[in-house]
């Protein structure tokens, strides 16, 4: 349990230590423009994010992600999408596409990984 502790306090500090670094291309009006214009708070704390990246705001990531009232994992997985498909994949509506973590009855969709919890029902 001890370890367990050091890891957190070593992952807090480390975190703290580290300065937020990214470039973001939407200028300063775009992005206030941007931000007035979407429906949700989500949305809108999402463009928040990029507003105070750009203008230096907070020095950690962490105080930014406590600012915005959200996890610091929340904040990496936005910026990671901003990143990746820029400022429309960012902002949209369609959902991230994932595989699906349920076995089906379905030989070619896994039947063989399927435990015996599995095969009392009918499929």
């Amino acid at each position: 349990m001890v370890l367990l502790i050091t890891f957190v306090n070593i992952r807090v500090s480390l975190d703290m230590k580290n300065p937020i670094h990214f470039d973001i291309e939407e200028s300063l009006s775009e992005l206030k423009n941007l931000r007035l214009k979407q429906p949700t708070l989500s949305k809108q704390k999402r463009v928040d994010c990029l507003l105070h990246l750009k203008t230096s705001k907070f020095k950690t990531r962490q105080e930014l992600a406590n600012h915005l009232g959200i996890h610091i994992r929340t904040q990496e997985r936005w910026l990671t999408r901003y990143r990746t498909g820029g400022m429309a994949s960012y902002i949209s509506n369609e959902p991230q596409i994932r595989p699906s973590k349920i076995i089906t009855c379905h030989p070619q969709f896994g039947r063989s990984r399927k435990s015996s919890v599995f095969r009392r029902r009918a499929c």
